[in-house]
């Protein structure tokens, strides 16, 4: 079935199956991409680079030039720095709270597992958290991921929150 099929049928459901069911196909693309990246066979042509700082790492290098016409293929490599600080992490939590807008589950979270010899940390802000209004049963929530290396995650994350894989951590 093409994807613009499966996504038009998602539209005829309850948008919280939706949001899940989108999620679940998005996590699949993502996977998709990166074995094909993996596999060397991705042709991403023109990349946004985001990032806090970028920096040229080396001086360019040419690569390629074509016999016909004199058209050269430049490799730029480039340092980027998409982190955050802890001091920014802080000041984003507490501003949340005092705005009254934080839930009871904002905060830091550190792996329950060591990765490559550490445990990562992680804040987490509840995002959606829907309850049926029928029979009051709700639904895992929603919360937006911010690691210290790579910023605020582009989507909800889909888990049932970070309790999942990280566990609460005061500091």
């Amino acid at each position: 079935m093409p994807y613009f099929t499966l996504l038009n049928r998602i539209l005829g459901i309850a948008p919280e199956t939706q949001n899940r069911l989108f999620e679940l196909f998005v996590n699949i693309l993502d996977l998709l991409v990166q074995k094909a990246r993996i596999e060397g066979n991705l042709d991403t042509d023109i990349i946004d680079l985001k990032a806090n700082v970028i920096k040229l790492k080396r001086t360019p290098k040419n690569v390629y030039v074509d016999q016909m016409n004199g058209a050269s293929t430049v490799l730029y490599t480039f340092i980027l720095d998409r982190g955050v600080s802890w001091e920014l992490e802080n000041t984003m939590l507490n501003e949340k709270q005092k705005a009254r807008f934080g839930s009871y589950g904002d905060g830091f979270y550190k792996s329950k597992r060591e990765w490559l010899g550490k445990r990562h940390v992680i804040l987490a802000f509840q995002r959606y958290h829907y309850v049926c209004c029928f029979c009051s049963s709700s639904a895992p929530a929603m919360y937006k991921i911010v690691r210290p290396t790579t910023r605020e995650s582009p989507r909800n994350s889909m888990d049932c929150g970070p309790d999942d894989r990280f566990a609460p951590d005061l500091f």
